[in-house]
């Protein structure tokens, strides 16, 4: 057995290694948790979640149509201040808005931005979500140990 070509396989199968390792640090940069089912959540709705996979973040999701947005469920008012007044009640009455239930603050259904209220201009933090072939629906978030 020639040293040199052992060596030489040994530093190329590393540089493979490597190669893949990083590929896999890119994928866990994020956490993909599962929310539901599409079809769990009907039109012009909202509903809260808890995911176990991200502790300590409550995020809700509003479905209009085909589109769902995600937003943690902290008011920039007064972070990590819940919205909802109760079990998914994130909308308002004629749900056209989000509405923050504990400082009477009013958002945009599609961009977050507060319209009236304590932190005018202010925006809700958005949670990338994203359906897969069968319907289910998943949050995305950063990995905090990246």
């Amino acid at each position: 057995m020639n040293p040199r070509s052992s060596c030489s396989s040994t530093a190329r199968s590393g540089l493979r290694v490597v190669r893949l390792l990083r590929a896999k640090r890119i994928e866990d940069a994020q956490v993909r948790t599962y929310l539901c089912s599409a079809d769990d959540l009907p039109d012009g709705s909202a509903r809260g979640f808890e995911p176990a996979a991200v502790s300590g973040h409550r995020m809700f999701v509003v479905r209009r149509g085909d589109r769902v947005e995600g937003w943690l469920d902290s008011c920039p008012h007064v972070p990590g201040a819940p919205l909802a007044w109760r079990k998914d009640a994130y909308l308002s009455a004629d749900r056209q808005s989000i509405v923050c239930y504990g400082h009477g603050a009013v958002f945009n259904i599609d961009t977050g931005v507060c319209t009236s209220g304590p932190c005018l201009g202010q925006a809700l933090t958005p949670v990338p979500v994203e359906r897969d072939p069968r319907g289910a629906l998943w949050a995305i978030f950063p990995n905090a140990s990246n």
